[in-house]
């Protein structure tokens, strides 16, 4: 009995395991995940919603940016991006306009970087260096057309997508 005694009144903690331990951390670690790609999501969708609600396209920029670091890995957030600098290259200040063909050419860039077999990536990428060099050298034209081609190669059944490399490796 006075063994029990001695237990009773002189209990250790519990030990934490390592196990509980790496469950804890990756419970936490993928909460923030989650909820950062969510936010990613709210931003993306923000910035559209700026567009409709009449603000400038640097607000929606703005937001279209924090959405990109927020889920840096989502090739459609980067394809919002490329689309709305497409879009503000229209109205823009001519000092403001030549930069945004830069910009648009990287963020296709990442996007095909991050999703190689999305044909419509390939197909905008070979549009923008086309806009970009409307007399491009042997260089550039065969970039060009590796990039319309690989597009009607991922996606054999879109005419539009052959019938625009023809077109283009005619002239």
């Amino acid at each position: 009995q006075q063994k029990m005694k001695f237990k009773k009144k002189y209990s250790y903690p519990r030990m934490i395991s390592v196990s509980n331990i790496l469950i804890v951390v990756f419970s936490i670690c993928f909460s923030v995940l989650v909820l950062s790609v969510f936010a990613a999501d709210r931003y993306s969708y923000a910035s559209i919603r700026a567009l409709n609600n009449g603000y400038s396209y640097e607000k929606a920029l703005s937001h279209i940016n924090t959405a990109a670091r927020l889920d840096p890995l989502n090739a459609d957030i980067l394809f919002r991006k490329y689309e709305l600098l497409g879009e503000w290259e229209k109205t823009a200040l001519p000092e403001i306009a030549e930069d945004i063909p830069k910009e648009r050419l990287r963020t296709i860039k990442r996007c095909i970087e991050l999703r190689p077999l999305r044909a419509k990536y390939h197909l905008y990428y070979g549009l923008v260096l086309s806009a970009m060099s409307p007399k491009p050298n042997i260089v550039t034209r065969e970039l060009i057309l590796t990039q319309l081609k690989k597009a009607s190669e991922l996606k054999p059944t879109s005419t539009m997508y052959s019938e625009l490399y023809e077109r283009v490796s005619e002239k």
